[in-house]
């Protein structure tokens, strides 16, 4: 099995995150002092949809229910209105959740909204964000309507920091009964992220390294 697979994170402290400031900030919606929509940007590879999709996880202290919207399913103005047309949202503030969950959660991932589609979900909000979490990702920040940026958190997602790293792949190479002197696996991971800084791409670097691709001593 490959790495990418063997070791893709489970639960969000498995992420390598450097940024503190981030760390504060998913640590209040975990903590539900924040409810606002979630926007989170920056370059591929670095995370945004990994800890999207284990953020509602974190807030329920167990596998959540998840409503996962394709980018191409919510571009529109009748795209939202089909999504958020849920009798629930309107009937009944207190609605029960699913399996006892203490929220609802919706994730769109490379989000892709055009103003008209922006201007609905805006007129929404306001009225779901007490009982619905709303996740977004998007590789460009600049696109998104900047008043429903104004209605969310806007969290930049920046690569990691290989001393960060470090940890995890510590833990990867003892898991994997491989022995690599620190100070090589750390080279190895301070190479790999000024190429690219792609969780993907180290994973795969590591797995080369135990498979015996890299040749290293």
């Amino acid at each position: 099995m490959s790495f990418e697979i063997k070791y893709a994170p489970h639960q969000l402290s498995d992420v390598v995150i450097s940024d503190i400031y981030v760390k504060t900030v998913l640590n209040s919606y975990i903590k539900r002092d924040i409810k606002r929509p979630l926007l989170m940007y920056g370059g591929y590879g670095v995370g945004k949809t990994t800890i999207a999709n284990l953020l509602p996880d974190a807030i329920e202290g167990k596998k959540a229910v998840v409503e996962k919207i394709k980018a191409v399913e919510f571009k529109t103005a009748a795209d939202v209105a089909k999504h958020f047309n849920k009798e629930w949202l309107y009937s009944h503030p207190l609605f029960s959740f699913n399996d006892g969950q203490k929220r609802e959660y919706m994730i769109c991932n490379e989000l892709n909204i055009t103003d008209n589609a922006a201007k609905v979900l805006i007129d929404l909000i306001d009225d779901i964000q007490e009982h619905v979490q709303l996740i977004f990702t998007t590789n460009h920040l600049h696109t998104i309507y900047g008043a429903l940026r104004s209605r969310c958190t806007e969290l930049e997602i920046r690569p990691a920091l290989a001393v960060d790293w470090l940890p995890r792949a510590q833990f990867i190479m003892k898991s994997e009964n491989y022995k690599v002197n620190d100070q090589i696996l750390l080279k190895l991971i301070e190479d790999q992220l000024i190429v690219s800084p792609d969780h993907r791409k180290l994973l795969q670097l590591l797995d080369d390294e135990v498979i015996g691709k890299l040749n290293w001593v």
